[in-house]
């Protein structure tokens, strides 16, 4: 197993090569997924910080056999990401957001007390459970949103027919 395999399994495609909305949560679920520590050691992967890369051997930029977990390999990120915002309002239309009220890697609970944020608890402690868990949260009320949306333009329809 390797960089190769778990690429194959968990980040087939680059991030901004993603459709927006379902496509990008299901993207960035399946990375996440690739992310717990056994699917990091079942590919012989560890985890640095932010990046990925093949156990015992040594980072090469140009081998291109790591990710490096941020913003660029995020489907969410690559499709709602705003710079143009101020720092606390770049995240403001991303699904993630949306659940939870503030972005995936800002420290801050339901509570509003501060803590380790979803992402932080990976990078810091290597726990990806926070972000999947996050991200089939924001899957579920995306779905619910498109459900809701689809009604209410039917029911448009059958009352603007019914005139």
């Amino acid at each position: 197993m390797s960089f190769k395999t778990w690429s194959k399994q968990f980040y087939p495609i680059a991030a901004d090569r993603t459709k927006t909305g379902l496509p990008a949560i299901e993207h960035s679920l399946r990375k996440w997924e690739g992310l717990t520590k056994a699917s990091l050691k079942k590919h012989g992967l560890v985890q640095d910080d932010r990046y990925i890369q093949e156990k015992d051997r040594d980072f090469v930029a140009e081998d291109k056999n790591f990710l490096c977990v941020d913003e660029s390999s995020c489907a969410l990120c690559v499709h709602y990401f705003d710079e143009a915002e101020d720092y606390w309002s770049t995240c403001n239309d991303c699904p993630l957001y949306k659940v939870r009220g503030t972005a995936c890697d800002r420290a801050l609970d339901e509570a509003g007390a501060v803590s380790d944020s979803p992402f932080r608890s990976w990078t810091y402690y290597g726990n990806a459970q926070p972000m999947i868990n996050l991200i089939k949260k924001a899957r579920i009320a995306f779905i619910a949103v498109e459900a809701d949306k689809k009604r209410l333009k039917k029911n448009a329809k059958r009352k603007a027919t019914l005139r």
